[in-house]
């Protein structure tokens, strides 16, 4: 018998962050057709957390954004 989508995701949130990090990585891989296109947000997101890590772009608050 298959499993209910809920069940899986019961399951998967009981994962150690690293593998709900991979099982992330694994599915959101099984959607993608464009390997190019996957990069480019790979990178454009390892720059937007390297840039809020390091003070470069600290963001916005929460406030901030949705006053906007």
């Amino acid at each position: 018998m298959a499993r209910t989508l809920d069940e899986v995701l019961t399951d998967a949130l009981q994962l150690p962050e690293a593998e709900r990090e991979a099982l992330a990585e694994a599915l959101t891989s099984s959607m993608e057709a464009d390997p190019a296109t996957r990069a480019a947000w790979l990178n454009e997101a390892q720059r937007r957390l390297d840039a809020m890590r390091s003070a470069t772009d600290p963001g916005l608050a929460y406030d901030e954004f949705f006053a906007e």
